[in-house]
């Protein structure tokens, strides 16, 4: 067979329209290719796209999936073709418009400090349900919910038939980005080039590349290795609960990774009714997905924890016929599932994945099989400011110890104002009271209560934690990283759950510092100072830029908490 390449010596018009002929045949070519069933040796197991990519036909098969499915984007939107689409199966993670829960692009556009007319140069649209089943599945992801890993896993395994059906491959299996490998924590190059050389029934032709997004905040992404291990850390390290592992995934792991490839706040990982039009969305949720298998498998899921008729609730999606179907979260999780999900290539050891990132932080490494912790109480601590600190920076401080044991929480607001590259806050404890509790082997926690901000700040910020006896050594606890709507704004998603049981719509968030204490805490030590770092999570980045109290994030409480 003679394969024709058609290489263009300048290829800085390639996108322009003039060239929409040639593209429109490129697709074509592909679309009649896959009119012929693709047999290839893969599994009924989605695999990590290092061992994906091993095959070449796999990638094209992927590829040609989803050209066929951008190919669809013209179609009628009544139509059940329409259905089939990239854009419609986006849009039921999240879109904008006049009628979506997720605002329309001149709310963005304010939350970004941009304009309207911008988000639309870069190809931003505003969208509307043409019927009632569209209604129902679109904008219909659950974040900050008790369903957050039920809803992405039946999503996913709704995409997975689109994709068969539109590669006409039913061997395809959606592969996972394997970041939390310590090897793999650089974008796929696959996903990097805007531009591949397709096989198409003329040749070998060059066109766009289905798995490219121009608008991520680059192309040549490596995870921070120390961020990714604190997630991994916080989530695997004496999970309590399936629903504590689940809203540790998602706060850290989750959320950091949307962040880091989109930007946070920016479209299309970054934005939540954005991010599934990026290809590499699927690829991270697959892993996410892959982490709650490798926790269900240890640990099952303790359904005393749950919201009442968890099972029985019901979402929605469509078919590759583009015909409404609807699942009980008991069909996608526990044993009565029924669907037939694959499985993945590893998913019996994530925890183990810890011990690939011990060099880049000086915690522990060994992970403690304790889920039985069930409620916490507060170590007597004070908050109050290190001369580190400016008056923009904390707005108000206690004077009051918390009261300890099982008894309510008194005079521990701090009101801290992260407002610069970097923030410090000192916290006083009982030494004896921390010895006794780390002598018990009981895990300590280091808790962040009502966190809220109006404008969303351009980065993520590390949280460390050091010994005020030795200031020159520190270690990454956790990370705050805003995936999703501002805290400080009402929640137009009626699923939302995990708010501040005082103000409902301030977030929580929680790090195991236990590890972290043992290391940093000398005998005659009773304070420890908690500082806030900005970064964009990338390896690459190393001076991000400077917020200059542009972006407000506040917290009222900052805690050291026992397990009981």
């Amino acid at each position: 067979m003679m394969l024709t390449f058609r290489i263009r010596k300048n290829n800085s018009d390639f996108f322009s329209r003039k060239n929409h002929r040639a593209i429109a045949a490129v697709v074509a070519g592909l679309i009649a290719m896959s009119s012929t069933p693709i047999v290839s040796a893969q599994t009924a197991t989605r695999l990590s796209w290092q061992t994906f990519a091993q095959d070449s036909q796999r990638i094209a098969s992927l590829k040609r999936a989803i050209t066929v499915m951008k190919s669809r984007d013209a179609a009628d939107p009544r139509s059940a073709l329409f259905r089939t689409s990239w854009t419609y199966w986006a849009n039921m993670h999240g879109y904008l418009g006049p009628y979506s829960t997720d605002g329309n692009l001149l709310q963005l556009a304010n939350t970004l400090g941009t304009s309207p007319q911008f988000l639309q140069s870069i190809g931003l649209k505003e969208f509307t349900p043409a019927d009632q089943e569209t209604s129902i599945v679109w904008a219909q992801c659950q974040h900050n919910s008790a369903y957050f890993f039920a809803w992405h896993r039946l999503y996913l395994y709704y995409f997975e038939k689109q994709l068969q059906a539109a590669a006409n491959d039913p061997t395809l299996r959606l592969p996972y980005w394997d970041y939390t490998n310590v090897n793999q924590r650089s974008l796929p190059i696959e996903f990097a080039q805007p531009t591949y050389y397709a096989l198409t029934s003329q040749g070998y032709v060059l066109t766009r590349n289905p798995l490219y997004d121009l608008r991520r905040a680059a192309q040549s992404i490596t995870l921070d290795a120390s961020m990714v291990y604190v997630a991994l850390y916080n989530a695997w390290t004496s999970p309590r609960n399936f629903s504590d592992f689940q809203a540790k995934i998602e706060d850290n792991l989750h959320a950091y990774v949307h962040n880091a490839v989109g930007g946070v706040g920016r479209p299309d990982m970054g934005q939540v009714p954005l991010a599934a039009n990026d290809p590499i969305f699927y690829l991270h949720h697959a892993n996410i997905d892959r982490q709650m298998s490798c926790f269900t498998h240890k640990w099952g899921i303790d359904k005393n924890v749950l919201p009442r008729n968890f099972f029985n609730a019901t979402f929605s999606f469509v078919d590759t016929n583009g015909d409404l179907v609807s699942n009980p979260v008991a069909d996608a999780l526990g044993s009565g599932a029924i669907l037939d999900f694959p499985a993945y290539e590893n998913e019996t050891n994530c925890e183990e994945e810890l011990n690939q990132f011990s060099r880049f932080d000086m915690l522990a490494t060994s992970i403690v099989s304790d889920k039985s912790h069930e409620s916490t109480s507060p170590i007597s601590a004070s908050v109050s400011p290190t001369p580190a600190m400016t008056k923009q920076s904390v707005a108000a401080v206690a004077n009051q110890n918390s009261i300890l044991a099982r008894q309510a929480l008194n005079g521990s607001a701090s009101n801290i104002t992260i407002s610069h590259q970097e923030n410090k806050v000192s916290i006083k404890f009982d030494q004896l009271e921390l010895n006794r509790a780390l002598q018990e082997s009981k895990r300590i926690r280091l808790i962040l209560d009502g966190i809220s901000y109006k404008k969303q700040p351009p980065v993520m910020f590390v949280v460390y934690m050091q010994s005020k006896t030795t200031p020159d050594l520190r270690t990454p606890i956790g990370f705050l990283a805003f995936f999703g709507p501002s805290p400080s704004t009402t929640m137009q998603h009626d699923h939302r759950m995990k708010m501040d049981q005082h103000t409902s719509n301030k977030l929580i968030r929680e790090f195991d510092v236990t590890d972290s204490i043992r290391k940093l805490i000398g005998t005659s030590s009773d304070e420890l100072i908690i500082s806030f770092e900005a970064t964009t999570g990338r390896a690459e980045d190393k001076n991000p830029t400077n917020i200059n109290g542009d972006y407000p994030v506040n917290i009222e409480k900052v805690e050291l908490r026992i397990d009981h």
